[in-house]
């Protein structure tokens, strides 16, 4: 068995002189302070987008139920809160990132309410579930004898929603309640709608003129509370004052609208009939979110170096690309220390993508591990520099009389570039069906297959 005498790092610093840095990614706590150090330093070029949804709403008079749709880990969140933050805090008159009047404009006329479906899905009713929410921060807040027809009308709907088996005028207004008049139970949508209006007018009276309401992480809710929020949104909440925006995964709802409805249902169709507006998150974002991280790429350690190269051309969410460094950090001190032509391979290429698989493609982790997907790997060595370099540095160990060979060769260097690119392939396709797929291993592949066989028993573990 192969001793491993000295870590990855510090062949990084004697292979190629480079100094060895402490990744830091921005999977930050999501609170004001860091809110504002997102908006302030603008890492991944978001705040053009969140001004311009500011200039669509603002020339919006009527109801809308916008979508936001992007992919999980994409940034939704952290996208909508910003967008809440900046209306509702002065930040924008220090980073400008909204035009002043339109800025202004938007602060006097809409209130803003953020209401996280995800966290709300256990409970029985999604229409009592979002109207808690409205409620709370203007009327549920204030002292008992400020209460006004606001929670008078709640207990209308809660009423109604529950057949009359729940009432909250004892639970949370206690005596005061007996000297005010209950509204009869409602019959009817066309009463309940009525008394929907008549609450949001209640919101208004003492706030803003339109309500901007976001709905976040319905996607990630149990199918059944998504779709019944969907609904009550379209049916009872259908008033010029209020716009909603909903985060989304649209290929996710869409799933969870086929699990209510049948398979064979349309989901993408049923979802065009609710959403007025869709817009997509661009997601043209991990290069520059990768740059935020570590800005000196020169600096960083070869081995976080592929991590990077492969997260840009996987395209990686921010979550995804913060779950693949936390994961090849967890297990940088089972890498292969010994330096050769077939550890280069291992810790620069093969285990890398292993754990990108991993967290991106399961099916095709599997594939890969088994000696079958040498593709991917010189899909990556012909289409990135970093990659090629890398095959080229294991073809000089392996056998570097055969670089030689090619440059000593009478034709031109287009010809000679690529007899060197296909030796590169040639050489790493033989290492990989090699170590992987035990096609005519030497003695010293073999070694290297058994310490390889443990890291991805390692890795296999990670979800």
């Amino acid at each position: 068995m192969l001793k491993c005498t000295r870590s990855i790092y510090e062949y990084d610093r004697i292979l190629f002189g480079i100094k060895e840095v402490n990744m830091k990614h921005l999977n930050l706590k999501l609170d004001e302070e860091n809110i504002e150090y997102i908006l302030e330093n603008n890492f991944i070029n978001r705040n053009k987008y969140i001004a311009s949804f500011l200039k669509l709403i603002n020339g919006i008079k009527e109801n809308k139920i916008i979508a936001l749709d992007g992919e999980w880990g994409s940034g939704k969140t952290w996208f909508v809160k910003s967008l809440e933050y900046l209306v509702n805090s002065e930040i924008n008159n220090k980073l400008n990132i909204v035009n002043n009047e339109i800025m202004e404009n938007i602060k006097s006329n809409y209130m803003v309410i953020y209401y996280n479906a995800w966290e709300n899905d256990d409970a029985e009713s999604a229409m009592l579930s979002l109207i808690y929410k409205l409620t709370n921060d203007s009327c549920l807040q204030k002292e008992k004898n400020e209460v006004g027809v606001i929670p008078r009308l709640l207990n209308t709907i809660i009423k109604y929603v529950t057949n009359g088996s729940v009432d909250i005028k004892e639970d949370i207004f206690g005596d005061q309640w007996n000297n005010k008049q209950i509204t009869d139970c409602i019959k009817t949508s066309e009463e309940i709608k009525e008394t929907f209006k008549e609450i949001i007018d209640n919101l208004l009276i003492e706030n803003k003129n339109r309500l901007l309401i976001i709905i976040d992480e319905i996607d990630r809710c149990k199918p059944t509370f998504a779709i019944e929020l969907l609904e009550n949104i379209k049916h009872f909440y259908n008033d010029d004052r209020i716009i909603f925006l909903v985060t989304t995964n649209n290929k996710e709802l869409a799933n969870s609208v086929c699990k209510v409805y049948g398979e064979k249902y349309n989901g993408s169709l049923y979802l065009d009939r609710f959403f007025d507006i869709n817009l997509e998150l661009p997601n043209n974002y991990i290069q520059d979110y990768i740059q935020a991280i570590d800005k000196g790429a020169n600096s960083s350690n070869f081995h976080f170096k592929a991590c990077r190269e492969l997260a840009k051309e996987n395209n990686l969410t921010m979550r995804e690309y913060n779950r693949y460094l936390n994961s090849m950090e967890s297990i940088k001190n089972n890498l292969i220390g010994e330096y050769s032509y077939l550890s280069l391979f291992a810790n620069y290429i093969l285990i890398p993508i292993a754990m990108e698989l991993r967290i991106k493609d399961k099916n095709t982790y599997y594939e890969f591990i088994k000696g079958k997907s040498f593709n991917i790997i010189e899909k990556l060595v012909r289409n990135n520099e970093f990659f090629y370099r890398l095959g080229r540095k294991i073809l000089s160990q392996k056998n570097n009389s055969s670089i030689t060979n090619i440059y000593s060769k009478p034709i031109t260097e287009d010809e000679k570039s690529i007899l060197e690119e296909d030796e590169i392939i040639k050489i790493l396709e033989k290492t990989y069906k090699g170590l992987l797929g035990k096609e005519n291993m030497d003695e010293e592949q073999w070694e290297y297959n058994n310490i390889l066989l443990e890291i991805l028993d390692i890795i296999s573990l990670f979800n």
